[in-house]
């Protein structure tokens, strides 16, 4: 029998959860390596996101961080462990 599970990486799951802000940038860099000795939750990463969206025009910085988080609260704090948002508005 052939096994036809897709396993999906933490920054495909970052990537299609924010895709509802319909970003016209939208990159996403995995740190996880950096911090592999540190004491943290077995197989949580951490993670740069770089957005720009219309949706984050008229947001202050810490609603454009909460508009980001709402999207990606379930998976803190395992798989994700740590976020650096660089977040741009759409002109």
């Amino acid at each position: 029998m052939i096994n036809t599970t897709k396993i999906i990486s933490i920054t495909e799951i970052i990537k299609d959860r924010l895709s509802i802000l319909k970003p016209s940038i939208l990159y996403i860099e995995d740190f996880s390596d950096d911090h592999k000795n540190h004491n943290q939750a077995a197989n949580s990463g951490h993670y740069k996101i770089t957005i720009s969206s219309h949706e984050f025009n008229g947001l202050s910085k810490v609603n454009q961080h909460r508009l980001v988080y709402k999207y990606l609260n379930d998976l803190i704090p395992s798989p994700i462990h740590a976020i650096i948002l660089n977040i741009k508005n759409d002109k």
